[in-house]
């Protein structure tokens, strides 16, 4: 009964396929946790672009409306806030209790901003 014989090329190259795959899975982890992010809903940032066409308020960094497709760099488009009904302070778009009161709601109180800075009252967002 004889052993077979391990070379130190043999572990060597043992080593640098294993290095070769450590690598491929760091890259292909990576690529899953981009994706995993892109299917994510932007929570983050800002939520105060309203559509000029439909009304549908949209994250900031959205070149086309989510619900009507309208093109939004070329158009005029108002900023909103997000208004807690009780105390009146910003929340964000997808809350329904407020961080500063505790009050719970449906939908925040919107407040359309147009570019001049003036403030007018929305509707309540039912989306």
């Amino acid at each position: 009964n004889r052993s077979p014989t391990v070379q130190k090329s043999d572990l060597l190259r043992v080593e640098c396929v294993d290095l070769e795959l450590q690598a491929k899975q760091l890259d292909t982890r990576r690529q899953l946790d981009e994706y995993d992010r892109s299917r994510e809903p932007e929570v983050r940032g800002k939520w105060n672009k309203v559509c000029g066409e439909c009304g549908y308020v949209n994250h900031e960094r959205h070149r086309y409306c989510e619900s009507c497709g309208c093109n939004m760099v070329e158009r005029t488009v108002r900023e909103v806030d997000h208004i807690c009904p009780k105390c009146r302070t910003k929340v964000a778009k997808h809350v329904h209790e407020c961080c500063e009161c505790g009050a719970r709601f449906w939908s925040p109180i919107i407040v359309t901003r147009s570019p001049e800075g003036e403030c007018s009252l929305g509707e309540d967002e039912a989306r």
